[in-house]
């Protein structure tokens, strides 16, 4: 399932049934498929809900956010993870204070300097490991805010780490992702969560999510 694309505020505002009527729907919509049970209802649809690239936690976690319960997942992703090894990790900013205070710079997007600098150890930290690290966001800005902390550890003579937005790392797959879940302003909550669905790791890769826990 792939996000839709970046529609322009200055579109969706104008009042022109043209464009709600063609531009606005997506191309499942225009066919009546609104929700992932609609697409397997459809007589002309055909829908893959088994997988065999995420660990239960991460499918569970999928299924909850964009799939509508209908993703299955097959043999390989039956992965059996220690106790101590976790397949999501959250990293909780709530106690950060003015690093963790978003920095809005539009009515839907911002940036934030604790999703840069947790973003930045994590991708050191997993090197060390030698385990490739992508770092997803739901903002270009904040995008290249990390972009700049990382700038010391590509100082080293390794590979930079991918840095980017959901749209740009749908169908991409990392060891190890990293979500920055900065929101941008009071009507931007539907920015950060899905995302989730992008830069996916396989099993038995990890997902860290940097957010904070009660706005989650």
């Amino acid at each position: 399932m792939q996000l839709g694309p970046v529609i322009p505020a200055a579109l969706k505002d104008q009042d022109r049934d043209g464009i709600k009527r063609w531009l606005l729907p997506d191309v499942f919509q225009h066919c009546g498929i609104s929700e992932p049970a609609d697409a397997q209802a459809h007589p002309a649809c055909v829908t893959l809900t088994e997988q065999h690239r995420f660990g239960p936690a991460v499918m569970k976690l999928a299924n909850d956010l964009a799939y509508g319960g209908v993703l299955r997942g097959g043999a390989q992703a039956s992965y059996e993870r220690p106790a101590h090894d976790p397949e999501i990790v959250l990293i909780d900013t709530d106690g950060l204070h003015e690093l963790a205070r978003a920095h809005p710079t539009g009515s839907r997007k911002g940036w934030w300097p604790a999703g840069s600098l947790i973003a930045r150890a994590l991708v050191e930290l997993h090197r060390e490991q030698g385990e490739e690290a992508g770092v997803v966001t739901p903002y270009r800005v904040q995008a290249d805010a990390t972009l700049e902390a990382l700038r010391d550890v590509e100082g080293t003579g390794a590979a930079p780490a991918e840095v980017g937005t959901a749209h740009k790392f749908q169908g991409r797959e990392f060891d190890i992702v990293v979500f920055d879940t900065v929101e941008g302003g009071a009507d931007s909550r539907d920015c950060g969560w899905p995302m989730l669905t992008a830069g996916r790791p396989p099993a038995p890769g990890r997902v860290t999510a940097c957010g904070c826990s009660t706005s989650l």
